[in-house]
């Protein structure tokens, strides 16, 4: 099975045009110590003796033939040793990375709906009565962190990383769930007034536009043509933690139906819409125990 049907994108391909993926792996490592003997390999697995450290030369120097985050902690390396093995970006910065080309850079950014300021976005993920230019500040201060996080564009207030990964994961998922904000205070009168289903289509388009907004505000200040955007755990089909015998691969690889509303134009009943349209690269996810694999798909 090739990965574009895996991941079930392209497998939509019956009803949205066909389009081809780049692969890109964001790990964040977090692994527990665990005693283990190899049962037919000639490495001695000999465990670190100190804290805070990352021994790379126990291992070889080599490549990948796809792309490969490293946002784990790097302990003073100065050396880009990630780079040396494996990885083709880097996305936890030592002192500004002076010599860290673009195209070797990636920037997580966690927190974009949570500025800390008790909007109903960050705190119960409606996308109504948010305070819009507090927001857009909010916008603005991180953008200008990710310059300032290297020499080059320090204090320019445009970023220029190879890969930006927005992570929001602030809107509802299911429908039952979304009707719970008919009833809240924050919600405008005019939904309330709104039939159940016209209530719950409201909500998914104005989170929508909600969504696309922070990319808006990234491209609006002239980041460079090769610096590509995307958003992590938003893909077009949701994430499914349990229960995937519920439908047949067909309906999985072709039912519209099936579609994260934040990627689905309205008006066309395709994949779509204001925030795929930010977008450049989608962002599946998968999470394990004692450590966290993010997989993202490319567009290109």
């Amino acid at each position: 099975m090739d990965l574009k049907n895996k991941y079930m994108i392209d497998g939509l391909r019956n009803e949205m045009p066909v389009k081809t993926f780049l692969i890109l792996i964001f790990i964040q490592i977090n692994i527990f110590a665990q005693p283990c003997q190899p049962t037919s390999s000639t490495f001695q697995f000999s465990p670190t003796t100190r804290n805070r450290t990352i021994e790379w030369q126990k291992f070889p120097e080599f490549s990948l033939p796809f792309k490969i985050v490293w946002s784990g902690p790097r302990f003073g390396d100065t050396q880009k040793q990630p780079l040396k093995h494996g990885f083709s970006h880097i996305g936890y910065y030592e002192g500004q990375d002076p010599d860290l080309e673009p195209k070797n850079r990636a920037w997580i950014w966690y927190g974009v709906a949570s500025p800390s300021a008790n909007q109903p976005w960050e705190t119960i993920r409606s996308p109504w009565n948010n305070n819009i230019d507090l927001y857009k500040s909010h916008f603005r201060n991180g953008i200008n962190a990710v310059a300032d996080n290297f020499h080059s564009t320090f204090r320019s207030g445009v970023p220029n990383v190879d890969l930006m990964i927005f992570d929001i994961e602030r809107n509802i998922r299911s429908n039952d769930s979304i009707l719970v904000l008919k009833n809240h205070p924050l919600t405008p009168q005019q939904y309330k007034l709104l039939d159940n289903q016209a209530f719950i289509v409201q909500y998914k388009k104005d989170m929508q536009n909600l969504y696309a907004e922070p990319f808006k505000q990234m491209r609006s200040v002239g980041i460079p043509q090769t610096m590509k955007l995307g958003s992590y755990a938003d893909p077009p089909i949701p994430t499914t933690y349990i229960n995937y015998p519920s439908l047949s691969w067909r309906e999985w690889t072709t039912a519209t139906s099936q579609i994260n509303y934040l990627n689905y134009d309205f008006s066309k009943n395709t994949l779509g819409g204001e925030f795929h349209n930010q977008q450049d690269f989608w962002g599946p996810t998968a999470y394990y125990f004692l450590y966290r694999l993010g997989i993202f798909i490319i567009r290109v």
